[in-house]
């Protein structure tokens, strides 16, 4: 663990004291996760990740609940012979329970729809309304906004940029004896999104799921599927992933809020991917993953690979 990370977990010590003055009805919960990749595209372009994530979580009363996350990321890119460093406390919020099945949440908070095709992301400020109408049906909705930070590019320089993005959906979600499926209604910007996601296990330990999507505002559409077999519960267990995902150019303003941010661009994507996990150690996973593609702009049909090594933990 380098002097970063160790800064990262002593800052997040100190913010879990600081906090606990002020939840002291109840424990403060501690999770987290780390994630160390390795990433290699077909011109020779080399990036890595590391990454620290550190939940909090205390009840202030039986009807009130805080959370605070904190992460730390280290990213290198040898082509662009850049590296950047971060520790960012990405997710402050509050619940509260307005009965027995409703619950607001205020603040910056994490967002995760479906597969994650069009959002999946944390940091985003606003106000989620969830209610569990049942053991199986759960709608949430929720109006806020984000802030990015983007890059432009010309022949002679580049400039770093600050916009604000504004963010809505309606999502309801029903979960079954084999499975879940659900449909959402999304809002970005001009950007007006339609769309269905499920999984299903037809068999033990083989399961399939995917997500379409529509943007009627630009007329495009994108979609994924996966089919999965295995489990990484214990150790020694593989899993194998197979995937296929085909996503129209502009269909999403850009790759900050998609889980397939190492596959989709500006420019689209569509090609197939395969991923083999195993479980190493009772926290820890090793996942090799390689996905074959193109880019779907009329402008840019050029071809894709990439291949990931990545180590996860959960504590």
């Amino acid at each position: 663990m380098n002097k970063n990370m160790i800064t990262a977990v002593v800052l997040a010590a100190i913010m879990m004291s600081t906090v606990q003055v002020y939840a002291s009805a109840g424990p403060i919960k501690i999770t987290g996760s780390t994630k160390t990749g390795y990433e290699r595209t077909e011109d020779n372009e080399y990036k890595s990740k590391s990454e620290i994530k550190v939940y909090m979580t205390s009840e202030l009363d039986d009807r009130t609940t805080v959370g605070l996350d904190l992460k730390f990321k280290n990213s290198n890119n040898n082509t662009a012979n850049s590296e950047s460093n971060s520790i960012t406390l990405y997710d402050v919020w509050v619940e509260s329970k307005l009965n027995n099945t409703m619950a607001l949440r205020l603040g910056s908070q994490p967002i995760d729809i479906g597969k994650g095709l069009w959002m999946s992301a944390n940091g985003v400020t606003g106000a989620m309304l969830s209610a569990k109408l049942n053991k199986a049906n759960l709608i949430r909705v929720f109006a806020g906004r984000d802030q990015q930070e983007d890059t432009v590019y010309d022949a002679k320089s580049r400039t770093k940029i600050n916009f604000t993005s504004e963010i809505q959906y309606l999502a309801w979600d029903n979960a079954f004896e084999k499975g879940i499926g659900g449909v959402y209604f999304g809002k970005q910007d001009k950007d007006k999104y339609v769309a269905v996601h499920g999984k299903y296990e037809f068999a033990s330990q083989t399961t399939v799921s995917s997500e379409y999507i529509n943007n009627n505002h630009s007329k495009t559409k994108a979609y994924v599927v996966e089919l999965e077999n295995g489990s990484t519960k214990k150790v020694g267990d593989f899993k194998y992933t197979l995937s296929y995902m085909d996503a129209d150019a502009g269909i999403f303003r850009d790759a900050n809020y998609t889980d397939y941010d190492d596959q989709y661009t500006e420019n689209g994507f569509k090609g197939v991917g395969a991923a083999i996990s195993y479980k190493v150690s009772k926290a820890g996973t090793l996942t090799f993953e390689k996905w074959w593609g193109e880019k779907t702009a009329a402008a840019d049909h050029g071809t894709f690979i990439c291949s990931s090594l990545k180590l996860s933990t959960k504590f």
